[in-house]
């Protein structure tokens, strides 16, 4: 009698750890939905995914609240929804992480369904803290649910080039307007304009000296002209 009781209670003790160690073989979740209503972003997480196991190891498997009952932290900013799934089809909990000023998961929000039935919404749920607010950060990070992306670092490169670019541009010409070019352009009809009419005042003056009078000049005295 002395020995069964020991045993029975090392069975119990061996039969929950495996249970904690391995949920996706007793029907616990096997992926997780990650959603920022505030940005928009998403991601999603399969069982086998090393982000997965320690994300699940953050958010606390069994979460010990850090407050008393009905605490409600002011909430403001982004947050971040984690559905975890049981068998990607069923959701099984929900972790609400906030953020403080500086953009740090500061506490988290957790309401789970107990045995295979649904999440009971009208839970307040439990809230804790992050395991360990740094590798958590860092995490979210990583998966680009927070801080900039690469994508976006590499846009926002883009557009600081191109508006480098244009300001080192010379200034554009208004319409109409092609610069010193333009005003050596306009001014080279009147030249030839100009050299034009001298060469035909000299042909004229020319056939005048060779006409028939000569090329004399006379005065003529018109009646009623006064000098």
């Amino acid at each position: 009698m002395r020995l069964a009781r020991p045993a029975a209670v090392l069975v119990l003790a061996l039969g929950a750890t495996l249970a904690a160690s391995a949920p996706v073989s007793a029907g616990g979740p096997t992926s997780v939905l990650l959603v920022s209503p505030s940005t928009g972003r998403t991601e999603a997480l399969h069982a086998t995914n090393a982000a997965y196991t320690t994300l699940m190891s953050q958010l606390a498997v069994e979460p010990v609240p850090a407050a008393g009952p009905g605490f409600e932290p002011g909430i403001g900013g982004d947050q971040l929804v984690v559905t975890w799934m049981v068998h990607d089809v069923q959701p099984w909990r929900v972790d609400r992480i906030t953020f403080d000023d500086d953009g740090r998961p500061e506490w988290i929000n957790t309401v789970q369904s107990m045995g295979a039935g649904p999440i009971p919404w009208e839970d307040p749920g439990v809230w804790h803290r992050p395991a360990d607010v740094g590798v958590l950060h860092d995490l979210l990070v990583d998966l680009g649910l927070v801080g900039r992306t690469g994508l976006q670092a590499a846009e926002e490169s883009a557009e600081a080039e191109a508006a480098d670019a244009a300001a080192a541009a010379p200034a554009a010409t208004p319409p109409g307007d092609d610069g010193p070019l333009g005003t050596v352009m306009w001014a080279l009809p009147a030249v030839a304009g100009g050299i034009g009419l001298g060469v035909a005042g000299d042909r004229w003056l020319r056939r005048r000296r060779t006409g028939g009078d000569g090329g004399r000049w006379q005065l003529v005295d018109v009646p009623g002209s006064t000098s």
